[in-house]
């Protein structure tokens, strides 16, 4: 029984650690993109960075997506690089992490990953 609240415990912490450090990676990215230059639009409301953070984060805390940690750790299998940024975006009502990476050959590469199942819907080259 003991083992069983500290595990569940465990589980709410480290949901939480993860939740928290999407929302940091998202506060600390690069803001290449912060003018919508991906040519897709942003139907989060409010536009500022201040509401895509809460967003962020409370998407991870309800389900609606998965930290980013656990996606970057699936899209570096595919793409190799320096993440400069992630913002989490709905596009066409699917929650989408919109990922800039810089690769060692110094090209841009934007990574559009489906936030729930960590697909990866689309790689444009810079």
């Amino acid at each position: 029984m003991c083992n069983q609240v500290f595990n569940n415990s465990l589980s709410r912490r480290r949901l939480l650690f993860s939740a928290v450090f999407a929302a940091a990676t998202v506060t600390l990215a690069v803001s290449a993109l912060a003018d919508g230059g991906d040519g897709d639009g942003d139907e989060i409301p409010g536009h500022s960075e201040a509401n895509e953070q809460e967003f962020a984060l409370k998407s991870v805390v309800d389900g609606s997506a998965l930290p980013l940690v656990d996606v970057l750790t699936e899209v570096q299998k595919t793409v190799q690089g320096q993440l400069l940024e992630a913002r989490l975006k709905r596009r066409q009502g699917v929650l989408v992490y919109v990922l800039t990476v810089l690769s060692t050959s110094g090209t841009y590469s934007l990574v559009l990953v489906d936030a729930k199942t960590k697909k990866i819907l689309e790689i444009k080259e810079k």
